[in-house]
């Protein structure tokens, strides 16, 4: 998919559950991926019965074939379960002028093996890269202050990271079962 030239925004649940959907591109002119929601069922769906209680909803959560996408230079907010559950994402280039990632935004990416954080970025927000199981590296920006609750929890393959040294706050469980 490419989205075409004066789209500002991307709304939420734009892409949500786009099985297929693996590659993206997105123009200069987007400046923000905007925040998902967690979705409660309805009662009388099936599902809760179950015990399952609602899901997370982002512009592409559970995109499970989205391998690539491209982000324009301009991007500003990636909100809230944006990414939440894009198994095969295995790389993303994140914009310098990036300052917001959601919560929950790089959840469940199992495939994604590392990240450099842009330079602009002073808070990664709870859960951002929770259970991205394959995450080995990533790299954090000079500015940043605050880790967020849980954000980089199971992340069972990140064995070493540099902490910035204007980090002030690092969050209950941030790197809770890395190895």
């Amino acid at each position: 998919v490419t989205v075409p030239t004066g789209t500002t925004a991307i709304a939420r649940d734009a892409f949500t559950k786009c099985e297929g959907l693996a590659q993206v591109t997105l123009p200069a002119t987007v400046v923000a991926i905007e925040a998902g929601a967690w979705v409660d069922f309805d009662e009388d769906d099936d599902a809760e019965e179950d015990g399952d209680e609602g899901e997370p909803r982002g512009t592409f959560s559970d995109c499970q074939s989205l391998r690539e996408i491209t982000l324009p230079r301009n991007l500003t907010r990636i909100g809230q379960y944006a990414f939440y559950g894009c198994t095969s994402l295995s790389e993303i280039a994140l914009p310098p002028n990036l300052t917001e990632i959601g919560q929950s935004a790089f959840c469940e990416c199992t495939s994604l093996s590392e990240i450099a954080l842009p330079p602009k970025l002073t808070e990664i927000a709870a859960e951002a890269f929770a259970e991205c199981t394959s995450l080995s590296k990533i790299t954090l920006p000079p500015n940043l202050t605050e880790i967020g609750e849980s954000a980089f929890e199971q992340c069972t393959s990140l064995s070493e990271i540099a902490l910035p040294p204007k980090l002030t706050e690092i969050a209950a469980e941030a790197f809770a079962e890395c190895t």
